[in-house]
């Protein structure tokens, strides 16, 4: 976390820098800094922000330090949901990371939401599409009106239909057809 923004005298933080290290994915990492008024004059801080979005701190705006007086700051690495690593990262990165992606900067990275918002799009349709089929095809086989290989056929097209639902994933008009501009 850093604390570039305060009015009055000098601001100690200890410790500085909290290496969290590789962190699996939804878990939290709890530590505590403590902010100390090095100065002369009281200190107000005006904001407190982490060094990254992935951090969540306690809020201390507003908070006035005498001259010598600490304040301990509660901070928590926060749970993510999936975790990205370069595929330039070390291995124990690569391999904890539920996506790697192969550039150099992080300009994929809006791609790859976007591929995978449209991946659970596709996974609730076939979902639906498979409910809906044994809504319908299921009490038909129940009361015997479909003969078996009538059955089959109907069997074999929802698997069909369902994976060319999920193909549409690979379209032209993907995310991961186009180009970076």
């Amino acid at each position: 976390a850093s604390f570039p923004s305060h009015a009055g005298g000098p601001l100690a933080v200890e410790p500085p820098l909290v290496d969290f290290g590789v962190v699996a994915p939804s878990t939290k990492h709890p530590t505590r800094f403590t902010l100390r008024n090095v100065g002369a004059a009281p200190l107000t801080i005006l904001r407190a922000q982490p060094s990254c979005k992935c951090t969540d701190i306690s809020d201390i705006a507003g908070r006035t330090l005498a001259p010598g007086e600490s304040l301990e700051l509660a901070a928590a690495l926060a749970g993510a949901h999936a975790s990205l690593a370069p595929g330039g990262a070390v291995d124990v990165s690569r391999l904890a990371s539920d996506c790697v992606f192969s550039r150099e900067s992080l300009a994929s990275v809006p791609r790859i939401i976007e591929i995978a918002r449209m991946a659970r799009l596709r996974m609730r349709e076939n979902f639906a599409l498979a409910a809906v089929y044994n809504l319908i095809a299921v009490p038909i086989a129940l009361f015997g009106w479909a003969t078996p290989m009538v059955a089959a056929i109907a069997m074999s097209s929802s698997s069909a239909v369902v994976t060319l639902n999920a193909l549409r994933l690979s379209g032209r008009n993907t995310p991961a057809r186009r180009t970076l501009t």
